[in-house]
């Protein structure tokens, strides 16, 4: 018999519709969150994926953008942070605005945030940063260290996109096309129609995309009076970086010391791009000394020097789970390792410690500054004190490799409540589980609201060593994977080994485990359930491949396609073996082998490619749902979609995996909806 689930959920979430809005939008009783899922959610997040500290030039500061969620405005908010490199001692700066989209190098969004660095001044003085204004707009402010002064100092007629100090008191703006300009051409687009080329792709929309590569404006501006000038070509080489106020590359490959230097070379083979790096200091006399130890290869970051010393870090382990830190003598050539553990250390800086964006597995984001000869940390920054207060499940880690020996591992996190007596049901999260636990790739699957429902959850890390790039063409390396089915094996391979692992690691229901997934953590889950019937429910968050995908993206695209063809093959409208193979990976041509519920969570501009998948499933009585939200991209950016794709994957695993009937006040038929679902798969 089933139960309706009582507990402070959706249940008594108020979804009321507003009479006078989209028919999309909702009215949120915020008070009714779940508190595992509120906590997720108030987790305030220091810098991006790929870091965003900076270290003022005296080593007295640190300077990071921190960014908090907030439901009642539907936006993020982010605040540029001071800490005190000795005391630990943190302040809020200032206001640095909303969120800000990372955009590739055709314009395109995917619903990623900017990373976003604070960026000082060569005197310390100051710190510029980018604001993220209301329609998208970007500014650049300046703040002075000791908080006198906040001001805008550009405000151009397009958005800020690249800065760099030149001097103490003049900064060079690189901004785009003028805000006029753009929407003056979408008119005449709306009003005139407009050519097919190579701005448009289909599958994000009908409507041309501007092209940030054009109409670019340079501006050096004076800080101290706000007068501007245009900048002369000879400056626009120091906007290097990848990345609004990123360093540029000949910084991050180089460190000076009153010595000599240390460089890390990076030896790029013919065909491949896997080389690894190699630690080489430089005297002061132009002698290079290698460092011949087989430590100071692979995947290292750094170097700093430390009274003659070189310190680097070092990510280990065959999965690259543990971060080590060395240091190396470069005179005696002795290597002494400081200290490793299982943790992610994200852009440190060094001064006096090494201070790093760190995370773990429970453990959210913090700044932590480690001893470089004991290799003891402490903590400077926890942006999130509540979260150490809260109890955490216990984590165990599974080591498992794929069927051509690629070592892999999984987090499996059991039920908060855990009782040996009892069996559970368990839910694979997907595609990384290095650092902190989260939602999975996307953030749509909470683990931590998982854990309190009473599920296991198996975070699996996908194998990383598919096709050796290192010795092969792109080409080659495409057929290996996609015709020999290279990653589809590797992949699928190492997942049901983690799972056939937890299974006799734990108390866990065979009957009962769902599949979740978000981009190649999707494609894994759409081979998984035509492969396979052991999943009893899936949430899968990206469409699946599909022949008009092919159709549906850029001609940048597909140029580069074509340019493939003649060394990997043609596409899907030629011959073998490549006509077999659209017809064997798309899974609407397997919808017969698939037998599992799934509910489809997808951005308006790349649900296209879902509808023949979903409807001959439908056409086949399969349980399938697809929701569709309005204005998202690649990953959900917006924080009352990601709340409602958290809720609804909630309540459709409780209602797959344990028969628990979640009500949701603004979609009263959907109990109906999924009870005929479930009755339909019954009688197959």
């Amino acid at each position: 018999m089933r139960g309706r689930w009582t507990g402070p959920t959706i249940s008594a979430l108020a979804f009321a519709w507003m009479s006078a809005a989209p028919a999309y939008a909702q009215v949120w009783d915020l008070s009714a969150i779940p508190n595992a899922v509120a906590a997720n959610l108030d987790i305030r997040e220091l810098g991006g994926a790929d870091g965003g500290l900076t270290l003022s030039p005296d080593g007295r500061y640190l300077a990071v953008i921190e960014r908090s969620l907030d439901l009642e405005a539907d936006a993020y908010t982010h605040t540029l942070i001071l800490i005190d490199t000795r005391t630990g001692e943190t302040r809020a700066l200032a206001d640095a605005g909303g969120f800000i989209h990372h955009s590739s190098a055709n314009g395109r969004r995917q619903g990623a945030a900017l990373l976003r660095r604070a960026v000082w001044s060569p005197d310390g003085r100051r710190i510029a940063y980018l604001f993220g204004g209301a329609g998208d707009r970007v500014f650049l402010d300046v703040a002075s260290v000791n908080g006198d002064s906040v001001r805008r100092l550009f405000d151009g007629p397009g958005e800020v996109h690249r800065f760099a100090w030149i001097d103490d008191t003049h900064l060079l703006i690189e901004s785009g096309a003028g805000r006029a300009s753009i929407e003056a051409a979408a008119a005449v687009a709306r009003r005139d129609g407009f050519l097919l080329d190579a701005r448009l792709e289909p599958l994000m929309g009908l409507m041309p995309e501007h092209d940030p590569r054009l109409g670019r404006w340079y501006t050096l501006v004076d800080v101290e009076s706000g007068a501007t000038s245009v900048a002369d070509e000879t400056t626009h080489d120091q906007l290097s970086g990848a990345f609004a106020g990123a360093p540029s590359r000949a910084s991050l490959r180089r460190a000076p010391s009153e010595a000599g230097e240390v460089a890390l070379i990076r030896a790029l083979p013919a065909l491949g791009s896997r080389a690894p790096l190699q630690l080489v200091f430089t005297d002061a006399a132009g002698v290079e000394r290698v460092c011949a130890h087989a430590e100071c290869t692979g995947e290292i970051s750094g170097p700093w020097l430390a009274r003659g010393r070189v310190l680097f870090l070092r990510v280990e382990a065959p999965t690259r789970t543990t971060t080590a830190l060395y240091e190396w003598d470069p005179r005696s050539n002795a290597l002494r390792r400081v200290r490793s553990s299982e943790e992610l250390l994200v852009e440190c800086v060094y001064a006096a410690h090494l201070m790093c964006l760190r995370e773990a597995t429970l453990s959210p984001r913090t700044i932590v500054s480690i001893n470089p000869h004991s290799g003891r940390s402490r903590t400077l920054y926890d942006p999130n004190p509540a979260w150490r207060d809260r109890r955490m499940p216990h984590v165990d880690r599974l080591d498992a490799t794929d069927r051509f020996g690629n070592p892999t591992f999984a987090h499996l996190v059991y039920p908060l409540r855990y009782d040996t007596r009892r069996s559970y049901p368990m839910v694979i999260v997907q595609y990384r589980s290095r650092g902190f636990l989260r939602g999975g790739v996307g953030g749509e699957i909470p683990i931590h609201a998982l854990a309190e429902r009473g599920y296991f959850v198996l975070s699996f890390e996908r194998p990383q060593h598919v096709a050796d790039r290192t010795t092969q063409s792109n080409a080659a390396a495409l057929v290996q994977e996609e015709l020999e089915g290279l990653e589809r094996g590797s992949k699928l391979s190492a997942l049901y080994a983690l799972v056939d692992m937890a299974l006799t690691h734990a108390s866990i229901d065979p009957a009962r485990i769902g599949l979740t997934g978000l981009s190649d953590g999707a494609e894994t889950a759409y081979w998984a359930l035509q492969d396979s019937d052991r999943f009893a429910a899936a949430v899968i968050s990206s469409p699946p491949l599909d022949p008009m995908s092919y159709s549906l993206v850029s001609e940048e695209f597909t140029n580069s396609a074509r340019r493939l063809r003649d060394r990997a093959g043609p596409w899907p409208d030629t011959q073998d073996p490549w006509a077999s193979h659209w017809r064997d990976k798309p899974a609407v041509n397997h919808v017969e082998q698939i037998h599992t519920p799934i509910l489809l969570q997808l951005a308006d501009r790349e649900a296209l490619p879902a509808f023949p998948f979903y409807r001959r499933m439908r056409e086949h009585d399969r349980a399938i749902e697809m929701f569709i939200y309005p204005d998202a991209y690649h990953v959900k950016h917006r924080p009352r979609q990601l709340l409602a794709a958290q809720m609804r994957a909630l309540a459709w695993l409780d209602f797959w995996l344990r028969d628990v009937e979640v009500i949701d006040d603004a979609d009263p038929a959907r109990i109906g909806r999924w009870r005929a679902l479930q009755a339909q798969a019954s009688r197959r």
